[in-house]
């Protein structure tokens, strides 16, 4: 039997070291929570409990992989998870003795409902640790005790925020929430994570008296209803209510599942409300939503293990070019900055295009520091990151990989290519010509970006007939590092997601000749899921480029036909390109909604049949990419549509799904 947890004892105080086997992280599964509960059959005979891990994680949350079994299981097995979970948390809690959770690392989902269940929580100082509950993420809502007990332990207003939406907080706003009792400083240079035994029970024994003299306080607080009056109660499930009704929106259920359970628990006893937190997980986790999303946490896992292990047997950059400072150049060079912490030569042939993509730059990284997520130092050392030139060589001949990202002009694009030392590694970031069309050498690829750079997590990595395997896992690499999901796929026109999105826009060009109105198809396409219709879209990237992109599409694959009388190329030819120029099919003039503009026919109540015609071309593109093994399997695909074109999560994907578990 697998070992997950080993125990020391000294001064009476047991600690037990959480140590997964055959694991980077500490994750919880049925049988380390087996495992658990016979540790605790001793607690009586000890001062304490303090509990530790040997990971560079506290715990990262339950196994995903048997909350997917979960679908399709009876729910009296269910049931008895969840109820295995209560009963033990619960005897943490109810213990005579205080409890107390030493954070090394991240502590999420299940992981954090065990520091919950502690009479108190400690924290390494290291804005890199995350606490969180983010099963909303996956379609459930925490049921280990999460939902009931955070709550009581921070305030109702507070819980709703991070229950909801699943975000983390780093160790100091988890101080401020009252999350933890303390965070731990850096001392002599070393972290919590990296102290010896000794030092750890000296911190710990230091703890200790405060709890012992808390302990039927922090216990009663955390198994007494929620202490709100009526007015506070009304105000606020009133207002989460609305907040979480217009985020989530009715497709992602968990969110107000969540919320109606604090709600509506807000009076009961901690053994009432853990009931019903069980009785609303047993729910959730059987909802197709639940099954779309955890396959989506399964398929984003196995795109970064893949470039993970290309990435693995490369060196990283020490320096990067960027060619071009528009938008897409100027998000390219902060993200590398910003996130990847690498110097950057930004070049452009445009003094007041530097000047512009610094300036975005500065004001990107001015709203993090209004919102306290960086400092005004760190905004400034990001900033001295990023240095700008108007002279090519410069931009080429100091960095190691040269990054271009100019406009689509083919001969623009071959020319600063090959004018770069083929022993450095070049990417493109073009978005509609084949990668071996612009140059074919070992240390040339495709890195496509999505727009905007900051936002969007997807980067599509192009190897070409000659890219090398060391090039595609230099690209992965930069993209990991940049925070990006990297998906590998052979060259062709469009790569992936726009390969996909044109024949979707095609059609929606063909039915507005046909006299559909584009106010009415995006409604409907927002319906099915989409963050936005394809008017809007079109708008978004811009009318030019899904000009060019039409053009190159049915150029590349001879089954495109394009529409005869083409809304996209009238507005292209009449300058309207969308909110670049302020009008398109929108008018963006002095609002960031968008209100109507064009007006393209009469409104069609038919949105079932408008949404098999604009997703059929889509599918049957995929299932040529599958084909043309372009990607190897269907995951990467809905992957790629998912981060890289906002296809609805809750969908699963665009294909059928596949079984992740077993990954």
């Amino acid at each position: 039997m697998k070992k997950y947890f080993s125990r020391a004892l000294r001064n009476n105080i047991l600690y037990v070291f959480f140590d997964t086997p055959d694991s980077d992280i500490n994750i919880f599964n049925e049988e380390a929570i087996t495992q658990l509960e016979a540790h605790l059959d001793f607690s009586l005979a000890f001062r304490a409990i303090v509990f530790c891990s040997k990971k560079k994680t506290f715990i990262a949350g339950a196994d995903v992989k048997e909350i997917a079994s979960a679908y399709d299981a009876p729910d009296e097995r269910i049931n008895q998870i969840v109820s295995k979970g209560h009963e033990i948390f619960n005897r943490i809690e109810d213990l005579k003795i205080p409890t107390l959770s030493i954070i090394n690392g991240a502590a999420m989902g299940g992981g954090l409902e065990l520091a919950l269940a502690c009479t108190g929580r400690i924290v390494a100082d290291d804005d890199s640790i995350q606490l969180s509950l983010p099963e909303t993420k996956l379609g459930i809502l925490p049921a280990w005790g999460g939902t009931t007990r955070l709550p009581r332990l921070i305030g109702a207003d507070n819980a709703i925020d991070l229950i909801c939406s699943g975000r983390s907080v780093r160790p100091e706003e988890a101080l401020a929430l009252g999350l933890v009792d303390s965070v731990v400083p850096v001392k002599n240079g070393v972290n919590l994570k990296d102290l010896s035994y000794e030092e750890l029970s000296s911190l710990a024994e230091a703890s200790i008296p405060a709890l012992e003299e808390e302990l039927e306080k922090r216990r009663n607080q955390k198994c007494a209803p929620l202490k709100l009056n009526m007015i506070e109660s009304m105000m606020t499930f009133k207002l989460a209510k609305a907040m979480v009704s217009k985020k989530a929106g009715s497709n992602y259920p968990a969110p107000l599942k969540a919320l109606s359970v604090i709600e509506s628990c807000r009076k009961m006893s901690r053994d009432e409300a853990l009931e019903a937190e069980k009785a609303a997980f047993c729910e959730l986790v059987k909802t197709p939503t639940s099954k779309s999303l955890i396959e989506i946490f399964f398929g984003e896992r196995k795109l970064k293990a893949t470039a993970q292990e290309l990435a693995s047997k490369v060196s990283m950059p020490q320096s990067v070019g960027v060619l071009g400072a528009g938008a897409m150049g100027g998000g390219i060079a902060l993200c590398l900055a910003n996130k990847a912490n690498l110097p950057v030569i930004l070049y452009d042939i445009s003094e007041e295009q530097l000047r512009s993509a610094v300036s975005s730059a500065k004001s990107y990284l001015d709203g993090k520091v209004s919102k306290g997520y960086i400092t005004s130092d760190e905004a400034n050392r990001v900033l001295s990151l990023i240095k700008t030139t108007m002279d090519v060589n410069e931009a080429t001949s100091e960095p190691d990989l040269i990054i271009e990202a100019v406009p689509e002009i083919m001969e623009l694009k071959r020319n600063l290519v090959y004018n770069c030392d083929s022993s450095k590694f070049v990417a493109t970031n073009t978005s509609t010509f084949k990668v071996d069309d612009i140059a074919g050498y070992s240390t040339f690829g495709g890195m496509h970006f999505f727009n905007p750079v900051s936002k969007m997590p997807l980067v599509e990595i192009v190897a070409g007939e000659h890219t090398s395997d060391e090039t595609i896992g230099v690209l992965c690499k930069v993209a990991l590092a940049m925070g990006k999901t990297p998906v590998v796929c052979k060259d062709c026109s469009g790569f992936i997601v726009n390969r996909l999105l044109m024949p979707y826009l095609i059609e929606f060009d063909k039915m507005l000749a046909e006299g559909y109105d584009f106010v009415h198809i995006d409604e409907v396409m927002k319906n099915y899921g989409w963050p936005m219709g394809p008017a809007e879209l079109c708008d978004l990237v811009g009318l030019d480029i899904i000009y060019h992109g039409s053009e190159s599409m049915s150029k590349a694959y001879d089954y495109v036909e394009l529409a005869q009388e083409s809304t996209c190329t009238y507005l292209y030819k009449k300058n309207a390109l969308g909110q670049k120029s302020g009008a398109g099919f929108y008018n963006w003039t002095g609002t960031k909604k968008g209100s109507k503009f064009a007006d393209c026919g009469p409104r069609k109540e038919i949105p079932q049949e408008i949404q098999e015609r604009l997703m059929t071309p889509m599918r049957e593109e995929a299932s040529r990419i599958l084909d043309e093994g372009i990607v190897n399997h269907p995951y990467e695909i809905n992957m790629s549509m998912v981060f890289g074109a906002g296809f609805p999560p809750f969908k699963g994907g665009l294909l059928p799904s596949e079984e992740f578990s077993n990954s």
